[in-house]
């Protein structure tokens, strides 16, 4: 079953069931694709990738969020509660990030297979691990664990 059918089914389920904040989060994800459809310059079909650049977008955005209201102490945290909540709904989507282990020996085969030993070429081993396992990975960990590799 494809991502958008998975979501449909969630939004009538949620529904009936009056989950407000639920119901709430998966018409901003829609609005946010339908958003990506029209801006100018969309080519491609509006499959599965399409919906899990978008969630992964709209997470990075919530969790950005969460970061900015900390600042505004107590009386932020219900907003930051319901980001959360938002974030962990629309994580069942995507696929599982490979943990810190597994990235690290990504990592060092790529900077083996790549035959790089200068710090200054981590640029080029972050761009092969990224772009081999896309979405797997997380970008910062990355980024951290070539800096570790290539001291």
């Amino acid at each position: 079953m494809s991502i958008e059918q998975q979501l449909n089914d969630d939004l009538k389920t949620q529904m009936r069931a009056k989950a407000q904040d639920t119901v709430a989060c998966i018409r901003q994800l829609k609005s946010k694709i339908q958003e990506t459809v029209n801006a100018d310059g969309f080519k491609g079909a509006v499959d599965d990738a399409l919906y899990l650049k978008v969630i992964a977008s709209y997470i990075k955005s919530l969790e950005k969020g969460i970061t900015e209201l900390a600042a505004a102490g107590e009386r932020s945290q219900p907003l930051r509660d319901r980001y959360a909540a938002e974030i962990a709904y629309l994580g069942r989507y995507l696929p599982p990030v490979l943990s810190e282990a597994e990235t690290l020996v990504l990592v060092q085969q790529t900077v083996h297979a790549l035959g790089v030993t200068d710090p200054k070429q981590s640029g080029k081993v972050l761009g092969a691990v990224l772009k081999e396992h896309q979405g797997k990975v997380d970008a910062a960990l990355v980024r951290r664990l070539v800096g570790q590799v290539l001291v």
